[in-house]
């Protein structure tokens, strides 16, 4: 896997942003994925069960590595979201300590609150 919690200007960003605003939200938008979770196929939704022990393995790292609470995940910028991650997803953070974290679904279009209004778990 690809764990490095101390890679990238960002972690000392949000540190910073909450030492000047200890109510700031911190919000991971992962805006594309390493090819190996979608096991070849550029399409990581294919196991969306690897795919959300990667997200959650990073929003505990944030925790664990570096005392930063993430307060919101999104699916994936600007990009088709899949139903059954977002549920696994839920179900990950809930199992792993992460119930706080709260999932943004589908920040391109409003073609979820379809799916939402058929679906109770969404």
């Amino acid at each position: 896997t690809d764990e490095n919690y101390h890679r990238g200007y960002e972690w000392w960003l949000m540190k910073q942003a909450k030492s000047r605003n200890a109510a700031i939200k911190l919000y991971g938008l992962p805006w594309d994925f390493p090819a190996w979770l979608g096991n070849g196929t550029r399409n990581p939704y294919s196991d969306p069960f690897r795919l959300a022990s990667y997200i959650v393995k990073w929003v505990k790292g944030a925790k664990d590595v570096h005392g930063l609470t993430i307060d919101y995940v999104g699916i994936w910028n600007e990009r088709q979201y899949d139903v059954t991650y977002i549920k696994v997803l839920r179900k990950m953070l809930d199992d792993n300590g992460c119930q706080a974290t709260r999932i943004v679904a589908a920040d391109g279009t409003w073609d979820i609150v379809k799916d939402i209004t058929l679906d109770a778990v969404l």
